[in-house]
């Protein structure tokens, strides 16, 4: 029972907010708004301190089980960070023919002090460990232990549907981006049995990103 309770708080607190967003065709989000918030801290403090209260159930379906070749893992992570940002690319490019979408701005908004840049770095970060957690472990993991074990599948299309509609703001294109890559993401968790691979790959995609906008600002 308190386990259906914890999944129900931290799906209406955490999870459904991102899907109430409203697209924004034209991106007017800029660096600057990236930035730690209240929310956010506490959000992280939640999500770390629930990976530590079930870290049996990721350590035994994922660490035990672990005998993953260290060449094999870093094939994986290096593909997989490839495929992101291809998959960016493709997408991204999709969005300038169509004029929809989240499209980058001529002139970005970018952090004006050593503070500010700090502030997003630690969001950046931040953001990715939670994203990681909620959508590539506790969906589909927890949610099927929830559910005795059944129906894996389809927790696995649920945390990935979440993930993708949690991008609405982005429009329709930003959907299927983000749903594809929630795809490569969690199959980086699978294969390498570790969520700190796919943590790794989302926090330096998140970084390239930036940095692409902050050279086209320049």
């Amino acid at each position: 029972m308190l386990f259906a309770i914890e999944f129900i708080f931290v799906f209406l607190i955490f999870l459904l907010p991102p899907l109430k967003a409203r697209p924004q065709p034209q991106a007017e989000i800029s660096m600057q708004e990236i930035k730690l918030t209240i929310f956010s801290l506490t959000m992280t403090f939640t999500c770390a301190m629930l990976f530590f209260f079930h870290r049996d159930i990721y350590q035994k379906k994922y660490i035990q089980s672990s005998k993953i070749n260290i060449f094999v893992k870093h094939s994986v992570i290096l593909i997989g960070f490839g495929t992101l940002v291809l998959s960016s690319c493709i997408f991204q490019t999709i969005s300038f023919f169509m004029n929809k979408g989240l499209s980058v701005q001529k002139s970005l908004a970018v952090p004006n002090s050593f503070f500010l840049w700090l502030s997003l770095f630690f969001a950046t970060v931040f953001a990715a460990f939670c994203e990681e957690f909620l959508y590539r472990f506790y969906i589909p993991d927890i949610g099927t232990e929830l559910s005795d074990g059944k129906f894996p599948l389809l927790w696995e299309i649920f945390a990935v549907l979440i993930f993708a509609f949690s991008h609405f703001y982005q429009g329709a294109v930003g959907i299927f981006n983000a749903f594809f890559c929630g795809i490569i993401l969690r199959l980086i968790f699978l294969k390498t049995k570790s969520l700190w691979c796919p943590f790794g790959v989302h926090v330096f995609y998140n970084f390239l990103v930036i940095f692409v906008e902050f050279l086209i600002q320049k």
